[in-house]
């Protein structure tokens, strides 16, 4: 018996939040906006993706959406150079819809989208000392060759 399995790298994340007013009280079954901004390498360093989503919060003021599959503002997910980090998350929200937007703060990404990374090299990636990034691969010889990933910009 064979078997090949193959799943595809989605390019997005998930975010959930309780939404709450002023007071403390929850949002509910209202629409709001959220902004969601990727810096490289400090908290306020170069912005390389940013998207907004406009969502309704449940009976509980809970929102649930995917990182990645708003309203383009800034760049595409697909496009962040992951293994370049560290990156972090920036968000805000408009609870009015008046285009007001509030911080509700920023914070490292860790591991889980840097996976996304695995995506472009198709398995084993190494980076030499000078920066390039080699992609491992085996023919169906057993031969092992490094080939060099050209990264898109």
């Amino acid at each position: 018996m064979f078997v090949c399995l193959k799943a595809q790298v989605p390019d997005a994340f998930q975010y959930q939040a309780v939404i709450r007013d002023d007071m403390n009280n929850l949002v509910t079954n209202q629409m709001v906006n959220l902004r969601f901004y990727i810096h490289q390498k400090e908290v306020d360093g170069e912005i390389v993706f940013a998207e907004k989503h406009t969502i309704e919060t449940t009976s509980q003021g809970i929102v649930c959406l995917e990182i990645g599959k708003g309203a383009m503002i800034t760049n595409q997910l697909s496009r962040v150079e992951w293994l370049e980090g560290p990156y972090f998350l920036e968000i805000e929200i408009d609870k009015s819809n008046d285009g007001n937007y509030v911080a509700l703060g920023i914070r490292q990404l860790m591991s889980v989208p840097y996976a996304k990374y695995t995506n472009l090299a198709g398995g084993l990636c190494l980076k030499s000392p000078d920066g390039s990034r080699w992609n491992i691969v085996v023919d169906e010889m057993g031969n092992i060759k490094a080939e060099k990933i050209a990264i898109r910009k």
